[in-house]
């Protein structure tokens, strides 16, 4: 979670790296790349300021800006991404519709692919803890109370609604377990300290 400058820039930085952007901060008037770069930067400024919980008037104004610029944003992508709810070094490499329960919560360095639902069931509003290094696959469910460890791949158009183990692949309808790869040939080579066990 973001809770001060400090905090901020080392989540703008993993975000940065996460997808490999070049320079240090995206162009308005670029292509669909800087424009996802740009929503990640408003996602983070808006966590920022909502952390804060300030009644300085200038910083309330700051908080409103990014949580417009941020819901705007997310509008024009498709993305449904609540505050506070993914840890820093996320990807997402494709606009598209993504959607993340906001009681749910994901880990540092996880790559989110187009048509990813992260949601609840059964009439609860309990939704997935997912772990650090995680690659989603395209058209992903992860529906319910439920685990994913880390360093886990979950296929394309998989629909996950069991705990998943550390360092594995999954895939199918309901997911099941093929193969012991990990997530990290799915992963930025920027984000180089996933290698090391960070």
């Amino acid at each position: 979670m973001i809770n001060n400058k400090n905090d901020l820039s080392f989540y703008l930085e993993r975000d940065r790296l996460a997808d490999g952007y070049d320079g240090v901060k995206p162009n308005p008037f670029g292509s669909w790349p800087n424009r996802i770069w740009q929503y990640k930067i408003f996602l983070r400024k808006a966590e920022y300021y909502r952390n804060l919980n300030s009644k300085n008037i200038l910083q309330r104004i700051s908080e409103k800006y990014y949580l417009y610029r941020y819901t705007s944003c997310g509008i024009k992508l498709g993305y449904t991404i609540p505050l506070n709810v993914v840890e820093e070094g996320l990807s997402l490499p494709h606009y598209g519709t993504i959607i993340i329960n906001a009681n749910s919560h994901i880990g540092k360095n996880c790559r989110i692919m187009a048509g990813v639902v992260i949601g609840s069931t059964n009439g609860t509003n309990i939704a997935a803890i997912i772990g650090d290094n995680v690659y989603i696959g395209a058209g992903a469910k992860i529906i319910g109370n439920i685990s994913i460890g880390d360093n886990t791949v979950i296929g394309a158009n998989s629909v996950v609604t069991k705990n998943i183990g550390l360092n594995i692949t999954v895939a199918g309808v309901p997911a099941r377990k093929i193969s012991d790869n990990s997530s990290f040939m799915n992963l930025s080579s920027s984000l180089d300290l996933l290698h090391k066990g960070e």
